[in-house]
């Protein structure tokens, strides 16, 4: 017959194994070398170099009835037009407008080529000079869009005019540097409405796990028992995962919202951790009652170092996830290293539970000895 007993030596073999292949998958790969010829339609053309005689000057946004408009607010993920002086001029010398990409407070946003150029409109408009560029982030202008908006933070206006910031746009060739402007607009990372909506649905979600944690036995391994470190670890990379997404998603309105790998590695290993730890007690018949949340996730009475352990790098890593969100508006991408740290730390915990289990199995009374211990206090006989 099946002995469960049997696997209990295979438990941590497994466990570190299912670690390491989780960090492995983690690493990042070396990215292909890319061809010295780009295929055609990948990337436009080098461009010749500008004229002196015909400079590029970005005058305005363009609002409607191709007007200069003022007090212009855009939503990142939306369309900006700008009106380029001297544009016709300029492709007329054998420049291809297709070459030049969107600069925002000078800082290049790489491959962010106009969606549309008008250069004639009709003979009432013989130079229109128009460009639309879409304020989108990719892969390639993740690096400007974090020195944007941490550069440019806008502070004081947070629970007023939500999340925005103050962009001078222009344009130039790829590499290049950018032409003068003379346009302003605001950059609406975030509206206010919307900002209020994801701090209701954060505050909402953190009351139900905390509610649902005490009344419940969500964060614990049975009704009213003690409260289990590795149930509380995945909850909280649930809750910042969670409510990450719905930041980020409302921010842009893309369902594709960048999760690194490495996160789901993050919520591999705690979720790993809880499997682990189900295994090892599930022949653990000693049932202690819950001495408060932080005693019982630190071991007790005497706290347990590798309990403090899995703890500390929890707290860290969490606090790394809530700056980045904040501050550079993306989910953080770990490296192998610190997913190796926390799942050595998980592995430490999940293998301490063997003795844990031991000790309290011999601290606890049997149950005969416990009915008898009942009726020896209320004056009866054994």
């Amino acid at each position: 017959m099946f002995n469960r007993k049997s696997l209990k030596p295979l438990l941590l073999p497994a466990f570190f194994a299912v670690i390491l292949a989780v960090s492995a998958y983690t690493e990042p790969q070396a990215a292909p070398a890319q061809n010295a010829a780009q295929s055609v339609g990948t990337q436009p053309a080098p461009a010749a170099p500008v004229k002196a005689d015909a400079p590029l000057l970005v005058e305005c946004v363009v609002g409607e009835n191709h007007e200069c408009a003022t007090d212009v607010s855009v939503p990142l993920g939306h369309h900006i037009k700008l009106k380029v002086r001297n544009l016709k001029n300029w492709t007329d010398q054998k420049n291809s407008p297709s070459t030049l990409v969107l600069f925002l407070n000078g800082r290049q946003l790489a491959k962010t080529y106009p969606v549309a150029v008008e250069v004639a409109y009709d003979p009432a408009h013989p130079e229109l000079n128009e460009m639309l560029f879409k304020l989108q982030r990719t892969p390639e202008t993740d690096q400007t869009w974090d020195d944007l908006i941490v550069q440019e933070r806008n502070v004081r206006g947070l629970f007023l005019k939500g999340v925005s910031r103050k962009v001078r746009p222009s344009v130039g060739l790829e590499g290049g540097t950018a032409a003068e402007s003379n346009a302003r607009f605001e950059l609406v990372l975030l509206p206010l409405g919307w900002e209020y909506v994801c701090i209701a649905f954060l505050c909402v979600t953190l009351a139900g796990v905390l509610v649902l944690g005490r009344k419940t036995s969500l964060l614990r391994d049975y009704s009213d028992g003690p409260f289990s470190l590795a149930r509380t670890q995945m909850a909280v990379w649930t809750w910042l995962l969670l409510n990450a997404y719905f930041f980020l998603f409302i921010m842009t309105w893309d369902p594709a919202v960048d999760i690194p790998t490495s996160i789901l590695g993050l919520l591999g290993i705690s979720s790993t951790t809880y499997l682990a730890a189900v295994l090892v007690d599930q022949n653990n018949t000693a049932k202690a009652p819950s001495q408060g949340f932080w005693k019982d996730i630190c071991g007790g009475n005497d706290l347990e170092l590798h309990r403090l352990q899995i703890i500390a790098w929890t707290v860290v890593l969490a606090f790394v996830f809530v700056v980045r969100i904040f501050t550079k508006l993306s989910i953080p991408d770990f490296n192998p290293t610190l997913l190796g740290l926390l799942g050595m730390s998980a592995g430490t915990y999940v293998g301490f539970k063997f003795p844990e289990n031991k000790s309290s199995a011999a601290v606890a009374p049997a149950p005969k000895d416990a009915e008898a211990a009942k009726k020896m206090a209320a004056g009866g006989g054994v």
